[in-house]
């Protein structure tokens, strides 16, 4: 991944279109996977001039493509279908306070609710699908309509490595509490996508109809009542 805030990031940007054919571009200030895209350019005139446009418009990130896992890629193809896991940082420890698999519908390349993908409740036990998926259209489906793969009860891979590697993250950067993480299953195992301030509350509770408010709220006390 490589961060281009201004136009000095220029160079930093063409070396690394030299060693990616092709690529995901997001703009720093997106959310809901807008603007996100897969490029590529064809020479260093055209990534020269692309850049200048880009960086007109506000700072991006480039990060090369993720080769999501036979298993994952079942479900949604076409996107790279995450896990966002909700921790909170207490006395050290990591708490989990929620997961949901976004999955993509379509013809999209992002999995995201805000541009048209569905989203599904997970069991943070077992790292199994516990309801069907909806949609911000309020659109629920059991079974993918794209690729007719059964959807509740879809046990996501190697689900032991995804907990470990989200706990490693929340523990990594000193003072960060409350992160959501989403989290890729590639060909060679869970990788991070990236890391959210706030998180989307709204896929982590419409799906089960159950509220978080009230654990977050007790973590939040003890958290206060230890600092």
């Amino acid at each position: 991944v490589v961060g281009c805030y201004s136009v000095n990031d220029k160079l930093k940007f063409q070396s690394f279109v030299r060693q990616h054919e092709k690529f995901i571009i997001k703009p720093v200030g997106g959310n809901c996977g807008h603007g996100v895209q897969i490029m590529s350019l064809e020479n260093e005139v055209a990534s020269s001039s692309f850049f200048d446009e880009i960086i007109s418009q506000g700072p991006f990130v480039v990060e090369e493509l993720i080769a999501q896992g036979k298993e994952m890629a079942s479900l949604h193809p076409q996107s790279i279908n995450s896990v966002r896991v909700s921790t909170f940082v207490l006395g050290g420890t990591v708490q989990i306070i929620a997961a949901v698999l976004r999955i993509g519908k379509g013809t999209s390349v992002v999995d995201n609710a805000g541009s048209g993908g569905m989203y599904a409740s997970v069991d943070t036990e077992h790292g199994i699908i516990q309801t069907g998926a909806r949609t911000y259209t309020d659109q629920h489906y059991n079974i993918h309509p794209d690729t007719e793969t059964q959807i509740v009860g879809f046990r996501l891979p190697q689900w032991d490595e995804a907990l470990s590697l989200v706990r490693q993250m929340a523990l990594k950067e000193e003072g960060s509490t409350l992160v959501a993480w989403d989290i890729a299953y590639s060909e060679r195992g869970w990788l991070m996508v990236e890391g959210n301030a706030v998180g989307s509350w709204d896929v982590l509770q419409s799906n089960l109809q159950v509220g978080l408010k009230p654990r977050l709220f007790m973590l939040m006390d003890r958290y206060f009542d230890s600092n």
